[in-house]
């Protein structure tokens, strides 16, 4: 599907271009008349004739600044669509059930994978929290007890008389 949309402002931007020239025109006559003016009231008067005339001119070559702006910029906007599925695939024969199983094998072993890596990331903080130290206190205890063992034997070899050899 193909939009394509614009709006020609070739008439609308000559007709300002003529417009500005002749109210450029009209603007040189003012000043014309304005040198001639010998009173101060035929002056004002012609000042303030200038003054709107200068002020259109203005307004009429800001809207061609506008066009010319718009028509130098574009906007173009494309959408991409996929076409539309033509064929129609078999969902009943072998081979696709086969697939399928498969397919469903393979999302229940990633399943049991990832169940198994969350229950073991849950539990390592209980692991390291709990066993941990328990682990470290059995370790004190059995080596203060070999201590104690050695200890123990050291002062009854001690009370024992030294066998004399002849």
């Amino acid at each position: 599907q193909d939009k394509i949309t614009g709006q020609d402002v070739t008439e609308e931007f000559y007709d300002l271009e003529a417009r500005i020239k002749a109210k450029r025109a009209l603007e040189a006559q003012f000043m014309e008349i304005m040198k001639q003016a010998h009173t101060v009231t035929d002056a004002l008067q012609v000042q303030t004739q200038l003054a709107e005339v200068r002020t259109e001119i203005e307004r009429l070559e800001g809207r061609r600044r506008y066009l010319e702006d718009q028509s130098s910029l574009s906007t173009i906007t494309v959408t991409l669509a996929s076409p539309a599925l033509l064929v129609n695939t078999n969902t009943t024969g072998f081979f696709y059930q086969v697939r399928r199983a498969f397919g469903n094998g393979v999302d229940i072993a990633a399943g049991i994978t990832l169940f198994l890596i969350q229950a073991i990331l849950a539990l390592l903080p209980i692991a390291i929290l709990i066993f941990l130290p328990l682990g470290l206190l059995v370790r004190y205890l059995v080596r203060r007890n070999r201590r104690l063992q050695l200890a123990r034997s050291l002062v009854q070899d001690e009370d024992q008389p030294i066998p004399q050899t002849r």
